[in-house]
């Protein structure tokens, strides 16, 4: 994940993003204050968001926070997993891709061929 931030920063953001990272760490930052609160509040839990919601909102509000705690890990685990691919072709110097889109094709269907001319 710290290579997409990286690439992003080179390409797009520049100089603005040190103002970006400041912004994450105070919301980091605020977002620790608030489970060290839940923590005294609410002792002998696990000490997830999960069960400091049920606790303290009600299970409503539990159910909903649980499905978007798996939604989020499904979207992080998936953009780890991207980075990590983009990285492993980019060691191998694209021959990772362009053997899958000359045998599977890309996803627009279209068959790239790399023919040297």
């Amino acid at each position: 994940m710290y290579l997409v931030a990286g690439m992003v920063a080179r390409s797009v953001a520049g100089p603005g993003v040190v103002i970006s990272f400041i912004i994450a760490a105070i919301a980091s930052i605020f977002s620790g204050a608030c489970y060290a609160e839940f923590g005294v509040r609410v002792p002998h839990t696990t000490g997830s968001a999960y069960m400091y919601s049920y606790v303290t909102v009600g299970e409503l509000m539990a159910f909903i926070i649980g499905w978007n705690m798996i939604l989020e890990y499904l979207i992080g685990t998936s953009a780890c997993a991207c980075a990590l691919s983009a990285c492993l072709d980019a060691l191998a110097d694209g021959a990772i891709s362009k053997a899958i889109a000359n045998s599977v094709g890309t996803i627009f269907g279209e068959q790239l061929r790399y023919l040297p001319t």
